[in-house]
């Protein structure tokens, strides 16, 4: 991240925030830093900028936190040097959960990666019709927070130009028109930058919500200045459906929407990798120590060059780990003679098992793993090993270690595992990708397409992976790894930040 023409007074709003809190035997705090791209982000910003992040309360240890310093924001240090300001707001209880287990996941979070099969699911009832309330009601909560916050901005450097509000993800729809609509009459208008996370579906995805869902969804967002998507498709897709819902006018060329007085501009953002500290991870005793495991996996073969299929994934329904192996099972079906000379390794974090359709899914999952084994394995060869376990290390041992590296979503806004993998393997391993990635725009050159759909392709592709030249494996992967580090995570806020400041001045932005 270069160095800023000047200091950004910046808010940022989530539903889960940068650090989580409990409560230690002896009566202190405990900070634990989350992970993901955002949280990353955010080291390199506090160093640079003024920042103030707002999130929701997910445990008895945050409410303890917030409690503790009165429910005002509290000085919290980033990694790599600097500080940022931390609010806690709301208390994990019945609205919450509403709001987070039968809304925003898992109706929303199917809905936008097209896992319903419509004449099924979803079914919309006076249940659901509830847990919109609670989701109105918890984006509410951090919608009134970030007023809070922006007011005192504004009273502590009344000259000053307000901070910009960065609201991210599907779980806050609703907050930007609710900073418009709950704002205090006459107060100076804060510039808010609305970027999701995960895919954007076509108009008829949402069709399955009822109208006036969509349509507040819509308005919200287009009372944002700059709404970000990972990729063009996505974009695309929300310029469509806001024509569709609520009529607005859309110029797809430039990404812009005109709709009642107000111009919003619709941009694409995709995010990366923190390099540094990755390939500081990569490097750690623990890394280490898990490679030599993961090593042993590999089968010898008959001639000395076994080699290791790789995949590491959360357990979502989205991942289409089943299809996989089923993927897996045909490859070994239709080519006995990579018995004993292929081996396939799975680093599997079980997620969100608290909701009925993820715990659904794992199942599933654990049932088609003994069943290739149950069908394949010998005495002296394992074809599928199985980790089930949240465990970030392993998932870059095994990074490291992979000949293939198999990821094959039936949808992804971006999928940061096509990107760490190349970023940190060390044996010029291949990479089997789900063209239904958002990371595919990047890597498709470099990557065996896979469609997440078609298990037999799955199985071609997988071997035409193993069975690639060393020459092209090596030239792929050094074009991943240069592809990944020009354009890594602060590059992501970088064009952000750039397109804020652009459009704050007047001054044209960027072409993304």
């Amino acid at each position: 991240m270069t160095e800023p023409d000047r200091k950004h007074r910046l808010l940022v709003a989530s539903n889960r925030g940068p650090v989580t809190f409990r409560v230690a035997d002896g009566g202190e705090f405990v900070a634990r830093r989350g992970g993901g791209g955002l949280v990353t982000a955010l080291g390199g910003l506090a160093r640079l900028h003024q920042v103030t992040w707002v999130s929701h309360a997910l445990g008895e240890g945050d409410v303890a936190m917030r409690d503790s310093v009165g429910g005002v924001a509290f000085e919290e240090h980033a990694r790599g040097g600097g500080s940022y300001d931390l609010r806690i707001v709301g208390t994990p209880d019945l609205t919450y959960d509403r709001y987070y287990h039968e809304l925003a996941n898992p109706l929303l979070w199917f809905l936008q990666h097209r896992l319903y099969g419509f004449g099924w699911d979803p079914t919309i009832t006076r249940r659901t019709h509830a847990a919109w309330g609670a989701y109105r009601d918890v984006n509410a909560r951090i919608a009134d927070a970030l007023i809070e916050e922006l007011e005192q901005a504004q009273q502590a450097q009344p000259d000053d130009e307000l901070p910009f509000v960065m609201v991210h993800d599907y779980h806050l729809f609703l907050v930007p028109g609710m900073l418009r609509e709950r704002a205090p009459e006459g107060a100076e208008r804060p510039f808010v930058q609305f970027f999701l996370h995960i895919p954007w579906p076509d108009p008829g995805a949402w069709r399955a919500l009822p109208r006036s869902w969509a349509k507040e969804v819509c308005e919200s967002l287009l009372a944002c200045e700059i709404v970000g998507f990972q990729t063009p498709r996505d974009a695309e897709n929300f310029l469509r459906t806001v024509h569709h819902f609520l009529g607005a006018s859309v110029e797809f060329r430039t990404g812009t929407v005109r709709y009642m007085g107000a111009i919003t501009r619709v941009r694409t953002y995709p995010i990366s990798v923190a390099v540094d500290e990755f390939e500081e991870h990569a490097q750690s005793a623990t890394v280490r120590r898990l490679r030599d495991r993961i090593s042993a996996m590999r089968p010898a073969g008959r001639d000395g060059g076994g080699q290791l299929i790789v995949r590491v994934d959360r357990t979502d329904p989205s991942k289409n780990i089943v299809r996989g192996f089923k993927a897996y099972a045909l490859l070994l079906e239709e080519h006995p003679e990579l018995h004993g000379e292929v081996s396939m390794f799975c680093q599997l974090d079980p997620s969100r098992q608290d909701i009925a359709e993820y715990v659904d899914y794992l199942a599933q999952v654990k049932q088609a793993a003994n069943e290739v084994n149950h069908r394949f394995a010998t005495t002296d060869w394992m074809p599928l090993h199985v980790n089930l376990d949240s465990n970030f290390q392993a998932g870059v041992a095994a990074y490291c270690e992979y000949d293939v590296l198999f990821v094959n979503p039936v949808a992804d806004g971006m999928n940061l595992v096509s990107k760490e993998g190349p970023l940190v393997n060390e044996r010029d391993g291949a990479v089997v990708l789900s063209d239904q990635a958002g990371s595919f725009n990047e890597l498709g050159p470099y990557v065996v397409p896979a469609n997440p759909f078609d298990i037999a392709q799955q199985a071609d592709a997988m071997l035409d992976a193993l069975r690639m030249p060393a020459h092209a494996r090596a030239e792929r992967a050094e074009r991943m790894r240069r592809q990944v580090r020009e354009h890594d995570v602060r590059d992501w806020m970088d064009a952000q930040l750039a397109d804020i400041s652009a459009l704050q001045a007047g001054e044209p932005m960027v072409a993304r």
